[in-house]
């Protein structure tokens, strides 16, 4: 679903891989700049100076406007900041988008975001405490709670590709579990969904699953095996 064939660009020079269907991606850089860069690249926000970014089998430097905006909204991608907008309400910041996207009413999309946490958390899950979430501004909430936020406003729009930028760094062990269940759950309930984490701090995704890992050599990205 997401390839890059000789993409060079800053310090990467050369870089390929194939994520294929249905799997777990691991991209292990060696600093934020070059994590930030490669995701530029990989959303369409920085054209690479060579080589090909792939999305669904299309190149997205290559597509116009409309066709990237409808390309896009088959993926997802959950900031490691949470990506709230700050004077928005939690519920707002996760309601508004699928809101004005697929037309749903307040009351389903409620019942909606309840079943998601309870699907993938469990369903002892402690609900008084997410609707108390829920009416918070993102500036009351903790950098945990922002990204349990940002993953389940990812979630809603049930993505067939979806792109972790360093969730789990500075979290404390507990915490990085939650989150390790909610996008383990989430990409098994799709058949052929891809997720993608990407971050500069190797030992923050050491819990979560892949099937591929790539590492930073140089200027290349190398599987690791």
């Amino acid at each position: 679903m997401m390839t890059l064939r000789n993409v060079s660009a800053n310090g990467f020079s050369d870089i390929s891989f194939e994520s294929g269907t249905g799997r777990s991606v691991k991209i292990i850089v060696d600093s934020d700049d070059e994590k930030n860069l490669l995701l530029r690249l990989v959303t369409g926000l920085q054209k690479p100076d060579a080589g090909e970014v792939l999305l669904f089998g299309k190149e997205i430097y290559s597509i116009s406007e409309d066709e990237y905006i409808k390309l896009f909204e088959k993926a997802a991608v959950v900031p490691g900041n949470g990506g709230l907008i700050s004077n928005l309400r939690v519920w707002e910041n996760i309601t508004l988008p699928i809101e004005y996207h697929q037309g749903i009413n307040p009351q389903d999309l409620e019942d909606r975001i309840i079943r998601i946490v309870r699907r993938l958390l469990g369903i002892n899950t402690d609900i008084e405490r997410i609707e108390k979430l829920m009416q918070q501004l993102p500036g009351h909430l903790s950098p945990h709670e922002k990204r349990v936020v940002g993953v389940v406003k990812a979630f809603i729009a049930e993505p067939e590709v979806i792109i972790y930028d360093s969730i789990f760094e500075g979290l404390n062990p507990e915490m990085q579990d939650e989150l390790t269940t909610m996008t383990t759950q989430f990409h098994k309930e799709k058949a052929g969904r891809v997720s993608l984490y990407l971050t500069s701090d190797e030992y923050s995704l050491r819990k979560a699953p892949a099937d591929i890992i790539l590492r930073q050599a140089g200027t290349e990205l190398k599987e690791m095996r």
